[in-house]
């Protein structure tokens, strides 16, 4: 059995839309993105097209390619975030290693 495939519409668009924003400012094309994260080009044209569901392996290997966590892939707003990924990234590491007490503290911020 393979690895779950994405179908949700809005969620597919989330990650056409966050993929073609990092492969602008990374200035690589399809070609580069299919090279460095094993996923084959025509898939990776599918999935920025949105025309079909993309696995959740594909996901995580997209964005281990670009160094963002896979779930800033599925994120509205990655445009804008820039920077805040890392912030994001090391504020779900405290939430997830963290106490209960310091987890009610972020929830409530």
């Amino acid at each position: 059995m393979g690895s779950p495939t994405i179908t949700n519409p809005l969620v597919r668009h989330m990650i056409a839309q966050n993929l073609r924003h990092l492969l602008h400012v990374n200035e690589w094309s399809e070609t580069e993105l299919s090279r460095r994260s094993g996923v084959s080009q025509k898939q990776v044209n599918n999935i920025v097209r949105e025309r079909y569901g993309c696995s959740v392996e594909a996901v995580f290997e997209m964005a281990r390619a670009f160094k963002v966590p896979a779930y800033a892939l599925l994120m509205p707003g990655l445009q804008e975030s820039g920077d805040d990924l890392r912030h994001l990234d090391q504020l779900v590491l405290k939430f997830r290693t963290g106490s209960d007490r310091l987890r009610r503290k972020l929830l409530d911020a």
